[in-house]
């Protein structure tokens, strides 16, 4: 099969500039997946290139960038994957993307997926995922034993660094407003959940 169908993009704007059509099927670079996608994220990132471009290669017509799927072919120097590996990536905004049937994604950017996870949760987790490991592990260097503040604890970045920072030995301390938010960031594993509504200094001096 040459072609396949995709979420496509004719010009920046709202949703109404995305449709649903026959694309190409994506052509295998020698470092590559070719990626049968079962599920694909929607992040903010999404909307924000999709109406004004930022960041984006003018030859990219495909958004999205989390997806979970089975790889179906491979290119000549990957050793890291085979044909048949339940996968999950976020790709790279210079390449289309994963609203579609089929994407190609370098190899070094795919992981096996969790077996314990469906198609669906597993393709919300990659681009927020890397986003607080490389902002914990990467940029801030957290040592054991420290206290961090995460702000949004109940968002999809938020979620991820209080679940990476515990499991570091470090004491959160998380931010949410809403008491389904609050329990949500506690059962995470938040030490402190303070109310990004209210003042934050009284709330800090009780604990």
């Amino acid at each position: 099969m040459t072609m396949m169908k995709a979420v496509t993009l004719a010009k920046h704007g709202g949703p109404e500039v995305l449709s649903i059509t026959d694309a190409p099927k994506p052509k295998l670079l020698e470092n590559d997946v070719l990626v049968e996608n079962k599920a694909a994220g929607t992040n903010p990132v999404d909307y924000k290139i999709r109406e004004h471009g930022a960041g984006m290669a003018p030859e990219v017509t495909i958004l999205g960038w989390d997806a979970a799927g089975v790889v179906v072919d491979i290119g000549s120097k990957v050793t890291n994957l085979k044909v048949g590996d339940e996968v999950y990536y976020a790709g790279s905004v210079v390449r289309n993307g994963t609203y579609a049937e089929f994407t190609a994604v370098d190899s070094r950017l795919v992981a096996l997926k969790p077996k314990s996870l469906t198609w669906e949760e597993s393709a919300t987790i990659p681009l927020v995922a890397q986003t607080a490991y490389e902002a914990l592990f990467v940029q801030m260097e957290v040592k054991k034993d420290k206290t961090i503040l995460i702000y949004n604890g109940a968002g999809g970045v938020g979620s991820m660094a209080i679940q990476m920072a515990k499991n570091a030995g470090l004491k959160v301390i998380a931010t949410a407003s809403r008491p389904e938010t609050i329990a949500w960031v506690k059962d995470l594993g938040a030490d402190v959940v303070v109310n990004h509504r209210s003042p934050l200094k009284e709330q800090f001096e009780k604990e």
